[in-house]
């Protein structure tokens, strides 16, 4: 993927240093994403890892001296913590499949087969629904319309399939 990137291969060409920019954007995940199988690490590492990423920022405060964690962020962690063990697939599962590509850039597309994806893809749509920071009749309106324009999305597609 790197070298497609900066050989310009998939459309616009960036550096090394321009795409380690990216990597944690998402415009990095919008672009990129589908070329990339995500890696489920084992629970203990998994937890050993969010319990780095709580130590490194449990006392670090922002430019006005407020502290960048809520009041209740360390709780709900260890809770995640807890409930880490139930988001890995069984030994052995597929959790990807090879999409056939033609494109001239060699790369292989990757489709999830998780059954949750689905779910996991429309709460992403969703997600910028979520905190308008509005009345809760406006903010219902709109996640009412949100939901309607992905059924008729969904039913144009499904429609095309059959």
């Amino acid at each position: 993927l790197v070298e497609a990137v900066t050989s310009g291969a998939l459309g616009e060409q960036c550096t090394e240093d321009e795409l380690k920019e990216l990597r944690f954007s998402r415009v990095f995940k919008s672009r990129y994403s589908k070329w990339l199988r995500k890696e489920f690490h084992p629970d203990e590492e998994a937890q050993s890892n969010m319990n780095d990423w709580l130590e490194a920022w449990r006392n670090v405060t922002d430019s006005s001296n407020r502290k960048v964690f809520s009041w209740n962020t360390e709780a709900v962690t260890r809770e995640q913590m807890k409930n880490v063990k139930y988001v890995l697939d069984n030994e052995g599962a597929a959790t990807y499949e090879a999409v056939v590509s033609s494109a001239k850039h060699g790369l292989t597309e990757w489709k999830s087969t998780r059954a949750e994806s689905g779910l996991e893809k429309w709460h992403e749509m969703l997600a910028h629904y979520a905190n308008v920071g509005c009345k809760e009749e406006f903010a219902n309106a709109l996640i009412a319309r949100g939901v309607a324009e992905h059924n008729v999305s969904a039913r144009w597609k499904y429609d095309c399939r059959t």
